[in-house]
This record gives C-alpha cells, sequence and structure tokens, in this order.
C-alpha cells in the first residue's frame, strides 16, 4: 500500500492530504481526448431533457432498511427542534420541515444499486438489478410493460450478489410480450442470471419468465436503441471486475462507474479513467468509503468521495453523485462525506468545479 494505516486519519485533513497525491498524479494524465474510442458528430439535442435519470437504490453489498429505532431517533430530534414553535397550519410546518438538516428529513434508502435512464426518444435503460429494480418494476407496470409492451435494456455492471438479486422480482419479466435486452461484459451473463433462480435458491424457474429475453455481450463500443444511443465500456478494479458504462444520447452523457478501487494513482493507470470520464453531464460514482476506510479495506474494490471529486474534476464532470453507500453508513454519516467532499472541492486549485451531490432514493436529475 502506499500509505500506512497509522497514516490515515479519520479527519478533513488527512483527505485532503490524500486527495493531494491523486491531484498531482490524475493531473499529469495525458489528454487524449476520445481519440482512442470512436468518432461520432455529436446530434443536435431535441427540445425538452436529453435524458432523465432516477435512482431507485444507491446502498452497496446488502439491502439496509431504515429500521424504527433510527425513526424514533429522529423524531425525538425533531420534537426538540420544534420547541417552543408555533405552527399556523400545514404551510408554517411544512417550512419548518424544509429548514431541517437532511439527515432528518431525507434517507438515502436501504435498497441495493438499480439507476434507471431515459432518453428523450423514450428509450428505457436499467443500469443494474439490485434490490431497488423491484420497485422500479412495480412503476413500469403502470406503464405499458402490464400490457406487454414494453421494451428496456438492462446493463449489468458485474454480478455480485448486490447487483443481480433484484431481478427475480422485476414484473416486467414476468409478462408476455415484454422486450428485455440484457447486456453485461462479463462471459456467461445468461447462465449467472439463471444460477440464482435455482430451485434451491429461488421458487421460480428462469424459464418461468414470459417476456422476451435476450442477452448481448457487451465491450469496447456499442450502438443501442436503434443506434439512438452509444454505450462504452471500461473495466475497474474490483474482485471478479466490474465495468463502468459511458451512456451518449442527445448531446448528453452519463457515466455509471460502481465497484471501482483506485489504489495506483499514478498517470499511466489513471489515464484510461480520466479519459472515459471526460466532459460527462453525470458521474455516477462508487464512494462507499471515506479515504481512511479505502486504505484499511483495500483491495475490497470501492473508491471514495475525495478520489471522486479529483477525477470529475480531472475530467471536466458537470455534475458528481456519490454512489454505493456502504450499508453501515446512516443518513448522516452519508450526509457528512458528501458535505467533506464540497469542502474538499473548494479548497483544492481548479478552473473547473463539478456539482457534487449524494445518490438518494427517488432522486430525479435532467440533462
Amino acid at each position: 500500500m502506499v500509505h500506512s494505516q497509522a497514516q490515515a486519519q479519520s479527519t478533513f485533513a488527512s483527505e485532503a492530504s490524500a486527495g493531494v497525491s491523486a491531484r498531482a498524479a490524475i493531473a499529469q494524465a495525458p489528454r487524449q481526448r476520445e481519440l482512442q474510442r470512436e468518432h461520432t458528430t455529436p446530434p443536435q439535442r431535441s427540445k425538452g431533457p436529453a435524458m432523465k435519470v432516477k435512482f431507485w437504490g444507491v446502498r452497496g453489498s446488502l439491502p439496509s432498511p431504515f429500521t424504527s429505532a433510527d425513526l424514533e431517533d429522529r423524531l425525538a430530534e425533531v420534537l426538540r427542534r420544534a420547541e417552543g414553535e408555533r405552527f399556523d397550519g400545514d404551510a408554517e410546518a411544512c417550512r419548518f420541515v424544509q429548514a431541517l438538516p437532511a439527515p432528518l428529513r431525507t434517507t438515502a434508502g436501504g435498497n441495493t444499486p438499480c439507476v434507471e435512464v431515459r432518453t428523450a426518444a423514450g428509450d428505457l435503460i436499467i443500469l443494474d438489478a439490485g434490490s431497488g429494480i423491484r420497485a422500479l418494476g412495480s412503476h413500469l407496470m403502470r406503464e405499458g410493460f402490464a400490457e406487454g409492451k414494453g421494451q428496456a435494456w438492462l446493463l449489468f455492471s458485474h454480478t455480485h450478489w448486490d447487483h443481480i438479486h433484484g431481478f427475480p422480482f422485476f414484473a416486467p419479466a414476468y409478462v408476455k410480450g415484454n422486450a428485455l435486452r440484457l447486456g453485461g461484459c462479463h462471459d456467461g451473463l445468461e447462465s449467472r442470471l439463471r444460477d440464482q433462480h435455482d430451485p434451491r435458491f429461488f421458487p421460480v424457474p428462469f424459464d418461468a419468465l414470459s417476456a422476451a429475453i435476450t442477452f448481448k455481450q457487451m465491450g469496447g463500443t456499442n450502438w443501442l436503441c436503434n443506434r439512438r444511443v452509444k454505450v462504452s465500456t471500461v473495466k475497474l478494479s474490483h474482485p471478479g471486475d466490474s465495468y463502468a458504462y459511458r451512456l451518449e444520447a442527445e448531446g448528453a452523457t452519463i457515466v455509471y462507474a460502481t465497484d471501482g478501487e483506485y489504489k495506483r494513482l499514478d498517470a499511466a493507470c489513471m489515464a484510461k479513467y480520466v479519459e472515459f470520464f471526460r466532459g460527462a453531464d453525470l458521474l455516477i460514482f462508487d464512494a462507499m468509503f471515506t479515504v481512511m476506510e479505502s486504505i484499511e479495506k483495500a483491495d475490497w474494490g470501492h473508491s471514495s468521495a475525495v478520489v471522486g471529486v479529483e477525477l470529475a474534476t480531472a475530467a471536466n464532470v458537470g455534475t458528481l453523485v456519490l454512489f454505493h453507500h456502504d450499508p453501515e453508513s446512516s443518513d448522516s454519516k452519508v450526509a457528512e462525506l458528501v458535505r467533506r467532499a464540497r469542502e474538499y472541492q473548494n479548497i483544492i486549485p481548479a478552473q473547473h468545479r463539478s456539482e457534487v451531490v449524494v445518490a438518494r432514493e427517488g432522486l430525479e436529475i435532467e440533462l
């Protein structure tokens, strides 16, 4: 390891120090732009958002539901803060609630990764099938998917449980007439998904899924949705490998880079990530750990908000979304991580600063 555990301190100062090392290396990465990838003339955007993104699951590893104890703690704190207040009507009560700190009035959510992407042309691309895909499936059943008229792409970063275990509960897969195209960079994606339908683990066999399900081996550059969406991939450092996806449609770009570790911060290793993220309107980034935790948990295959800020800054990213929260992280800790990330970003010298937000269930972003 580059750092010893003794050097790693759970303070903002240590995070800033680690970030300086990252910045020095990343800044040396050659700006190869897009020369190593296929070029196309960017299409003109249609009226309205080019793409819409909604988060249905943002936790890593395993679902971590909000508990009764969590609720009681929040209610007690809200009541303490409301002492002496007088609310003459619902409007005043709502204003009081909106003024509360985010960890008291919102929650990141406990479902594992699932992100919905819609293009202006109406194409639907789903990134990963963690437990969040169950609620997405219920939502889609209120659209054409209940009548067997739905179409969607599902792209898998990898097949660890937290990224696939929601698929057996995805209701549109059980409706005849729906067309589901499943893509991933790992060999044997179909057999991996079939395995979790083994009767020892799940009561419904894969062949009982009535939708028309096809599989595509992803890699390099791919064109989806009648060539309306360009999808590029890059391998991330993660046990068993994980892959980031770059989606480009109607002049907008989303990068989904979850389950990746960036231990080697030299220019040669970081260059391919900087170039892959280059100019993205939205970067969804694995920020599961603090800097100290990422050092203590080397080889676990996850990163930190500080590295995300450095990469987003170097790649001129529009908005950085901190994603794949540790199931052990409370909402207060998640809020503190994003606060520190923003504070860190404000002290580093840079001509460009990305907007930094925290992923939470229900968050919607238009590009």
